[in-house]
């Protein structure tokens, strides 16, 4: 596992990790370089950026912010750097810490951002719902969640107030395993999500994000969080209470 603590990554994923960073750079952009590479990023990351960003396969957009890098190494280690002082884990596909379902999720992200112990594959439920409901529903999705993971299953959701954070605390206290997927980077968490994370951290809770270090929550970053708590779990269970 490539983590915060280490530099040790190889050429590809010093290409992948760089080239993640660069905003409107997205999965299929990312298969579409490596394709364009002969099927290995790494020798994107062995020669100047200028010597072959002009034929590369992007949109002009992306093309005009990849023509201000002189070379992807050096981004990669500034990632890494940022990841180690925010104390965060960075798990590629197919590596233990990444979720094994979500690599059959179509567009999954090359890598995911992590902070806690990513446990072993299981079963996992996603418990979302609304972020301002009937107070008196957040009892019943505690005391649910609670039941879930008191049979071994994982509980996923999105960290939001309301309904989701309900749930990730009763999988806490059942002692179980639940996972929050954010829409925004680990390094820039709303309120309420840095004062989860102790709890998470104190027991078998895992923060990801796909979103690299700095970035922050938008209105176009929480649809496309919403496809890694499908993505990682099997089922997905809507809590629908109150408005909103």
């Amino acid at each position: 596992m490539a983590d915060a603590e280490t530099d040790s990554l190889t050429a590809e994923q010093q290409a992948c990790l760089a080239l993640w960073t660069v905003p409107g750079l997205g999965p299929r952009t990312l298969a579409s370089l490596r394709a364009f590479a002969d099927g290995s990023l790494a020798p994107l990351a062995s020669v100047p950026v200028r010597d072959w960003v002009s034929d590369a396969p992007v949109s002009p957009q992306v093309r005009r912010r990849l023509a201000e890098v002189e070379r992807l190494p050096p981004v990669a280690e500034r990632v890494l750097e940022a990841c180690y002082r925010a104390r965060m884990g960075v798990a590629f596909a197919g590596e233990r810490a990444y979720p094994d379902r979500l690599r059959e999720v179509s567009d999954a992200p090359p890598l995911l951002f992590y902070r806690g112990r990513p446990g072993m594959p299981r079963r996992r439920v996603a418990m979302v719902g609304s972020r301002h409901p009937d107070q008196a529903f957040l009892p019943y999705a505690r005391g649910f969640a609670r039941k879930v993971a008191e049979s071994g299953v994982g509980v996923v959701s999105g960290a939001a107030v309301g309904v989701d954070q309900a749930c990730h605390a009763g999988a806490l206290e059942a002692g179980g395993e639940t996972w929050a997927f954010l829409g925004s980077a680990l390094d820039a968490l709303d309120p309420a999500q840095a004062r989860l994370l102790p709890r998470f951290l104190e027991g078998d809770g895992v923060f990801f994000s796909e979103l690299p270090p700095g970035v922050r929550a938008s209105t176009s970053t929480f649809p496309r969080r919403n496809r890694l708590i499908s993505g990682a779990s099997d089922v997905v269970l809507v809590m629908r209470a109150g408005v909103g």
